[in-house]
């Protein structure tokens, strides 16, 4: 189990950034008050379906809806391989409580970027 470290975007110009390879299970931080983008870029050679879960995510009031349960995580549609796809975490932070683990990601790259 690895850590992903977010990438803090901040200044001008190009900034290097090194992607973390996943493995069958991996953990990152959510801050609340910063904007985030968690990438996953799939070159494992096949379709892959990662799930993001927080460990104390139970449920979230939804206006019209009621509460709902989010402690199953944050299910991915298939991404195929050599497709890219990009998260504004703010837009599930109800899914991101507690410490939260990436599955289904095995040998996809991942990158976490903080702007500040």
């Amino acid at each position: 189990m690895a850590a992903l470290a977010a990438s803090s975007i901040t200044g001008s110009g190009a900034q290097a950034v090194t992607p973390l390879v996943l493995g069958a299970s991996d953990t990152f931080v959510f801050k609340p008050n910063v904007k985030a983008t968690l990438i996953f870029n799939n070159v494992s050679g096949g379709a892959l379906t990662p799930l993001i879960v927080g460990s104390t995510a139970t449920t979230e009031p939804c206006s019209g809806l009621g509460d709902i349960t989010v402690s199953g995580g944050y299910q991915l549609a298939s991404v195929g391989n050599g497709a890219t796809v990009a998260i504004q975490l703010d837009s599930i932070s109800g899914y991101l409580k507690g410490v939260l683990t990436i599955t289904g990601g095995d040998a996809m790259q991942a990158q976490l970027f903080e702007y500040a």
